[in-house]
């Protein structure tokens, strides 16, 4: 029921931070790992930049202390993160200080005794990767590889419906005539800024609702319209024509 609510969540999140910030806490939650961090691949500074992360109970697993202001990052090519880009596969560690199974971990908290890292994909690429910590060894068994598994699986799914939507809201915003975007039964969910300034808070509310005229307001119900309409248009008190 958790895990549903987190893949409810993570559809609805307006931004990648507020996607990472309920990586990092819900997971914790679901999953009850010790520690989720979550790492964005940043190509342009080639550096993985830590996004977001939470911890269950001990403290002494966060990468960031309470008082360390400056972001925490890793070069693209080093430690378990970089091994985990480059293989592009779940990756477990049992015991972080073992040299020749830990790829090349590097250890950013005193309490860190075993890991696991997580790719998160969007459109082939991995753009984000979870990074497990647990304060015991071998803590991230069998079961533990499979629901990551299955949550990467998720995300991905996720991550490429909101990679679609992202690209239609940024074209939409290019546009300098209104534009809105209704569902499947005229609601609006989405605007551009010219739209905002005509329409103002209008959305979740009904098209239609905006028609002067019955006339237009049957029109703007119809769904699937696939020609040019000339209907009028009442905003607050001064109706105008589009």
């Amino acid at each position: 029921r958790a895990l549903r609510k987190l893949k409810h969540d993570l559809n609805k999140a307006a931004s990648a931070r507020a996607i990472a910030e309920l990586l990092a806490t819900g997971t914790t939650k679901c999953l009850g790992w010790e520690y989720v961090g979550v790492f964005r691949v940043d190509r342009r500074r080639s550096k993985f930049v830590l996004v977001a992360e939470h911890v269950k109970n001990d403290r002494n697993l966060l990468v960031k202390a309470a008082d360390r202001k400056a972001e925490y990052t890793q070069e693209l090519s080093s430690g378990m993160l970089g091994s985990c880009l480059a293989e592009r596969s779940i990756l477990v560690v049992p015991d972080i200080s073992d040299p020749e199974q830990n790829y090349g971990f590097i250890k950013t908290a005193p309490d860190q005794r075993s890991a696991m890292t997580v790719p998160l994909f969007v459109n082939g690429k991995i753009e984000l990767i979870l990074d497990m910590e647990s304060s015991e060894l071998n803590a991230f068994r069998g079961p533990d590889q499979d629901a990551a598994s299955g949550l990467a699986a998720d995300c991905e799914q996720i991550f490429a419906a909101r990679w679609h939507e992202a690209i239609e809201y940024a074209l939409m915003n290019r546009i300098e005539q209104a534009a809105v975007i209704v569902d499947a039964v005229g609601t609006i969910c989405h605007m551009n800024g010219a739209a905002a300034n005509i329409f103002g808070q209008a959305r979740d509310k009904k098209l239609s609702s905006f028609g002067t005229r019955d006339e237009d307001s049957v029109q703007l119900a119809e769904t699937g319209i696939q020609h040019r309409l000339r209907v009028h248009l009442a905003i607050g008190d001064a109706p105008r024509t589009e």
